[in-house]
């Protein structure tokens, strides 16, 4: 992915996480990884950290 793509990704989260944890969701492992390190920010990890959790109970 691109730096663009990843940041599009990580906005997403941080103003629709909703919309955000679908296209999160649709990613990957490895492109999961990439967002992870792009982002930083404790909030996306927090996010995604929830969505992981629920995709392993689904």
């Amino acid at each position: 992915m691109t730096d663009e793509e990843l940041d599009r990704i990580i906005q997403l989260l941080l103003t629709d996480p909703s919309a955000g944890l679908k296209t999160y969701a649709a990613l990957t492992l490895e492109q999961r990884k990439q967002v992870l390190e792009r982002a930083q920010d404790e909030r996306i990890n927090q996010i995604v950290a929830e969505t992981d959790a629920e995709s392993i109970t689904d």
